[in-house]
């Protein structure tokens, strides 16, 4: 039988290499809301967002995926909202920093004031914590609270004031806040026990939240820098890839496995990968942009407060993970046998699982973690049936899965392709 030697490799030298802050583009749809200061946004449980409107809005809006907007003005004049969030009971519970006041707003815009028991407590960032009722910070008094579902409020001083402004649930079931006053990021349990941890001299951290990587995120817009935060109390501060003096605002967890923030100054959003890589993009210089939130419909939405517009984008692909697949095979007929298969320059931290499916495939998954480099001679070097279909997964940290996959053909080589799979897509696509 003649054997015929083929030889075949794929050097990804471009998976091997960071893209360019400026690789990605976003394509930016606007929605203009009533006059006023849009401020912040979430999504509620109903799936549409909702947003805070200062100044001439003095009201909550809602919007739905596909744009339409309601406002439903507050009851009292000056309330000032400032931040809103999802409660336990399906309405979006908000702060009225200048009204002194929390709010309620129920799916179809009933509206519920209730008082701060201490004069001049300028409530800002609110969530619902993991005992049911909502946490929120109290910038003006220096004090984290707490109120039911009812109405019902309690107080917490926190250690020297420490002009607490944002807050967030972390996977501890503890409150994580931002105090920018003394350069911390705070712990709160559901008892009231307070924990500060320290931050960079002139920090200011100022909005924090949950990652996908079970650590907190926050910002520090005195110091352009984005922190991470394990829920032990480790720190790690990011600052690469921020522009001095932008200002980092709000974050969020994105849908694509990243977190995504705004920059008041310079009209940027920005990503960070949870391995720390930051990619900016312009929004519009002059818009600042303010609140970001996850959309029910896998986009960003966020607002520009010096533009008074609410806008949403879908995330760009983050980069395929980095990795090269070298390989030989030879024929037998109908058969191949691979004589090489190597995958190399791999991120630390990779994995990398293999399967076949056909006649001459070893069955099951291998699975090989923390390698820079994986053969896998032994595991596909037996000779193989036309037909037989050879998958290799690449995934790291802050990039998308790549898939490196074979079909093996009786008359002719194996075919060979590469896609990426990021997170929520349906199907595997080109890597960009």
């Amino acid at each position: 039988m003649r054997v015929k030697r083929l030889i075949w490799c794929a050097l990804l030298a471009a998976a091997l290499l960071p893209a360019p802050a400026h690789a990605a583009k976003l394509k930016v749809r606007e929605f203009q809301p009533p006059p006023g200061t849009a401020a912040n946004i979430a999504a509620g449980v109903d799936r549409n967002l909702w947003f805070v409107s200062q100044d001439a809005g003095n009201l909550v809006g809602r919007i739905t995926p596909a744009g339409q907007i309601t406002p439903f003005p507050l009851p009292t004049a000056g309330g000032g909202p400032d931040s809103i969030a999802p409660g336990p009971d399906r309405a979006m519970w908000f702060t009225e920093r200048d009204g002194n006041r929390i709010g309620r707003i129920s799916p179809l815009g009933a509206i519920q004031e209730f008082p701060l028991p201490t004069a001049g407590s300028v409530p800002r960032g609110i969530v619902t914590g993991g005992d049911g009722n909502l946490w929120f910070a109290e910038f003006g008094s220096g004090r984290i609270a707490r109120i039911t579902p009812l109405g019902a409020i309690t107080e917490f001083p926190v250690p020297g004031g420490g002009d607490p402004n944002s807050v967030a649930l972390g996977k501890d079931g503890n409150v994580w806040f931002t105090a920018a006053g003394v350069d911390s990021v705070g712990r709160i349990t559901p008892t009231g026990q307070i924990t500060l941890f320290g931050a960079s001299f002139r920090s200011g951290p100022e909005s924090i939240t949950a990652g996908p990587d079970g650590n907190l995120w926050f910002t520090e817009d005195d110091g352009s820098r984005v922190g991470r935060i394990t829920t032990q109390g480790k720190l790690t501060e990011f600052q690469s890839g921020i522009t001095p003096g932008s200002v980092p605002s709000r974050i969020t967890a994105g849908p694509d496995g990243a977190l995504w923030f705004t920059e008041l100054i310079g009209g940027r959003v920005a990503r960070i990968t949870i391995a720390g890589k930051i990619t900016q993009f312009d929004v519009g210089k002059d818009t600042k942009p303010w609140g970001i939130a996850r959309g029910p419909d896998k986009r960003i939405w966020f607002v520009k407060a010096g533009s008074n517009r609410v806008a949403r984008f879908t995330p760009p692909d983050l980069p395929g993970a980095a990795g090269a697949m070298t390989f030989e095979f030879v024929r037998h007929g109908a058969r191949t046998t691979f004589t090489k298969m190597v995958v190399k320059g791999l991120a630390r931290g990779s994995t990398v699982m293999s399967r076949c499916h056909g006649g001459g495939c070893s069955h099951g998954t291998k699975t090989v973690r923390g390698k820079r480099k994986v053969n896998l001679r032994r595991r596909f070097g037996k000779p193989l049936s036309a037909g037989a279909r050879i998958e290799v997964d690449v995934t790291a940290v802050g990039t998308s899965p790549k898939i490196f996959s074979f079909e093996t053909r009786s008359t002719k080589g194996p075919t060979f392709k590469i896609r990426c799979k990021p997170l929520g897509a349906k199907r595997p696509r080109r890597c960009t």
